[in-house]
């Protein structure tokens, strides 16, 4: 096999981690395969603008068909067009990503005033899903802007010059132009924007080609860098000259903080700067040092820390320093602190008094260090596959039956759907079929492998039924209208048959289509009950004739899904006693809700990114408040409004679609509605807010959202109906108020937030999330099934 690996050649010419991955890609492919690589550069300025567009058309017009494969990893490098294309993401243009400030204003309002020949790019490039067949168009366009000196509405990085790279990064980067996707860290592949909503990058973390030597005297501390402000080499420097270490702190590498740096330094002659050097010379700084501080803000991965830990070198990072975080085990390897000068001198002090400990932490790091291999990398990168979406035919079929889409999700119900089935899909064939609103089109999906979704548009009488039922009852009234309306979609039910009549297990995701299901399939079938709907329908419905016979449409259809059900299974068990008190006992099974787990190290890393201040939280203490046009969510938003109208101490945002309820069309001052966020969106807000919310009263099952919350590391006030079903306890991973004492927690939180205490109480809760974790919520379901 014949592969190219095509990166952008920097300049000035450099040789940093990404360009010693390429090269040890290849070198390894050649020395260890019956397979050829050739690593492909084109040297890709970007000091400004119009260099970058040069580099990324250069790419995109790059003609590599002689080759059978193509591994890129580096913008602007992944514009290449090749029907084998392999993605091993080291980072995107992190300046107009995760390390951009947010803007208010929307583009096209900031383009209102713009000439002709800027406002015909920004048609192209707000375009929906567009292809590579759009380039031509795209770059003429370009030009001819560009050719007209709009200085002013290119600046670099701007609102414009961003969106241009957004929109040419998903032509480059997506699941029509990627053969398999990869990351170099979770740490990469769990950023916002990085990769498509629907893709899992494989994680492939490279190795070092550093070849180490024996560690020898341990007589200093040894960094290496580029001496860049990410890197945080000054707060390094400060922290080792409030210590009294009798040691020499040395430093190599350059870069543009040099200067600077070094007139920080200058008072401690301890603190020695060894300029760039060699490799050879760089083995042996690692060999004779006492441990290895490397501490950068948010590194794609970290290979100073993986060359120091297969030195047998120990290491002092800090939480948020990213990838390297996920190979790195505190306490074992070397220590890993708050990104603070007190808290850093002091681990400086503790590794400089205990020389044993820290040589034992050493040679554990070495340990790990080395089962990071390039074979792991190039069995991948080497691999002959045939691409299909099929999967062996032995795995049994299951078929999953639902009012709603569940892609993308962005509420509860859709987000328990998602991550439970694709758990599921690991080792059973998973179909969703739904229904998606007339005016769209229907569509097969496959969300992950095994797991499809196929949504089937509404017709236009089906939709009028369903409008007809919400205007009558003033709520929504999509699922109680597919009780009977899903037979006004033909479309539907013939997708039902054909799906059914190989399944060996059909699953109603909800009630409603039980009809629906039972008119085309008489196999085993067992219903997913998210809550007691009756229970739910009698909250939300009004207490009008239309409403009850409504109410009592639910309890019928419930109770007719339950009882011909093989099993149920609920989200508590609360759930599954009220379905046996209404319609009597039949095998049930609880299958909680789950979030999706990060490691703490990442959740601090990423609640320390500064989004507070980018997304305008100002000084006052902010609240979340999220949910679904639910009725425990609506009561809950109309009692915030109600009950803390006009207090200006602190503001609460609202998301998600309860934003949307009549009632809340004006709001107090202090409550901002957001309403419904794309999911990096909402994980943006989650991250920079000081507390979350949740006065819920009612409902059934448990509240998905205090697990995100909790996953998210945010500390949650919460009345105790609203903690039911979890392990937290008040005062020490979750703060309990009642309704009647809501108002005044908050109150006495935003006059003196104490920080230190609401981190306690959030480390706390996140240290049960993994009992959460939906691999292991989907366990017990996927045994049952098989």
């Amino acid at each position: 096999m014949k592969i190219a690996v095509v990166a952008p050649g920097p300049v000035p010419s450099i040789q940093g981690g990404a360009e010693r991955l390429w090269k040890g890609l290849c070198d390894h492919i050649n020395q260890e395969t019956s397979s050829r690589a050739d690593l492909i550069t084109l040297p890709s300025p970007e000091t400004t603008f119009t260099e970058l567009m040069v580099s990324y058309r250069q790419f995109s017009e790059l003609d590599l068909s002689r080759f059978d494969r193509v591994v890129s990893g580096k913008y602007p490098a992944w514009m290449v067009d090749h029907p084998d294309h392999y993605l091993y993401m080291v980072h995107k243009l992190r300046g107009v990503y995760d390390t951009y400030d947010l803007h208010s204003e929307a583009l096209s309002e900031w383009l209102r005033s713009a000439p002709r020949e800027v406002q015909a790019l920004e048609k192209v490039i707000t375009r929906v899903s567009p292809g590579r067949e759009i380039l031509s168009e795209f770059w003429g366009i370009l030009d001819e802007a560009a050719n007209q000196e709009f200085e002013g509405w290119f600046a670099f990085p701007g609102p414009l010059t961003r969106q241009v790279i957004h929109f040419l990064d998903d032509i480059g980067i997506n699941e029509k132009s990627i053969t398999k996707f990869c990351a170099i860290s979770n740490t990469v592949a769990q950023r916002d924007n990085y990769f498509p909503d629907t893709v899992d990058p494989l994680v492939l973390h490279p190795p070092t080609d550093l070849l180490v030597i024996p560690p020898i005297d341990n007589e200093y501390l040894f960094t290496v860098s580029r001496l860049d402000v990410p890197k945080r080499i000054d707060l390094l420097i400060t922290a080792f000259m409030a210590t009294e270490v009798d040691s020499e702190f040395r430093i190599a590498g350059a870069g543009p903080q040099l200067g600077r740096l070094k007139k920080l330094a200058s008072r401690d002659s301890r603190i020695i700067f060894l300029g760039e050097i060699s490799d050879q010379e760089l083995i042996q700084q690692y060999a004779g040092s006492a441990y290895v501080p490397f501490i950068p803000y948010d590194e794609d991965y970290g290979l100073v820390g993986i060359e120091a830990m297969l030195s047998a070198k120990a290491l002092l990072t800090v939480v948020d320093a990213g990838g390297i975080n996920e190979v790195f085990v505190p306490g074992q390897m070397g220590l890993s602190v708050e990104p603070d000068q007190k808290e850093l001198a002091q681990a400086m002090t503790w590794m400089s008094e205990n020389a044993a400990a820290v040589q034992r932490m050493g040679c554990a790091a070495r340990a790990r260090a080395t089962l990071i291999t390039w074979q792991n990398i190039i069995s991948i990168m080497v691999e002959q596959v045939t691409v299909t979406k099929h999967l062996p035919a032995t795995r049994k079929k299951c078929v999953v039956v639902l009012t709603f889409p569940v892609w993308p999700p962005q509420n509860g119900g859709q987000s328990r759907v998602y991550n439970l089935y694709k758990e599921v899909a690991r080792s059973h064939d998973v179909t969703l079929v739904s229904f998606v609103d007339y005016n769209q089109s229907a569509k097969e999906l496959e969300l992950s492998p095994g797991l499809i979704e196929i949504q089937v548009p509404k017709t236009l009488q089906h939709h009028r039924a369903e409008q007809s039922i919400s205007d009558l009852l003033g709520a929504p009234g999509g699922d109680i209208a597919a009780i009977s309306g899903s037979f006004l979609t033909p479309l539907y039910g013939a997708t039902l048959a054909h799906l059914c009549s190989s399944a060996d297990l059909v699953i109603a995701s909800h009630p409603y289509c039980y009809s629906a299901i039972r008119k085309v399939y008489k196999g085993r079938l067992w219903y997913e009950a998210h809550n007691v709907e009756f229970d739910i329908k009698k909250t939300i419905l009004p207490d009008t004739e239309a409403g009850r016979l409504w109410i009592e449409a639910v309890r019928t259809v419930e109770e007719a899904c339950y009882q011909d059900s093989e099993s149920t299974f609920t989200c508590s068990a609360e759930d599954a006693a009220r379905l046996e008190q209404l319609y009597g006992a039949r095998p049930t099974f609880v299958v909680p809700n789950g979030v999706k787990v990060l490691p703490w190290a990442n959740v601090c890393r990423a609640r320390s990114s500064g989004l507070r201040e980018r997304i305008g939280c100002g000084s006052r203490l902010t609240a979340l408040f999220m949910g679904s046009w639910h009725g425990p969510n609506i009561d809950a938003v109309q009692w915030l409004s109600d009950n803390l109208t006009g207090n200006e101490s602190f503001q609460i945002l609202l998301i998600g679609s309860v934003c949307d309820h009549s009632s809340f069309e004006t709001l107090p001052s202090n409550i901002i509605k957001l309403g419904l966020l794309p999911e990096y969106e909402k994980t943006a807000i989650m991250r920079a807010v000081d507390l979350a919310l949740n006065p819920t009263m009612s409902g059934s099952g448990t509240n998905l959202k205090v697990l995100e919350y909790v996953s998210a590391g945010v500390p949650v006030l919460s009345t105790s109906f609203g903690n039911r079903g979890f392990p937290f306890i008040h005062g020490e991973s979750i703060l309990i108020a009642e309704l009647e004492q809501f108002k005044i927690k908050l109150v006495e939180m935003s006059r003196k937030t104490d920080t230190p205490f609401l981190n306690k109480i959030a480390k706390n809760a996140y240290s049960h999330i993994a009992n959460f974790e939906w691999q292991k919520i989907a366990h017990s379901l996927t045994i049952k099934i098989s």
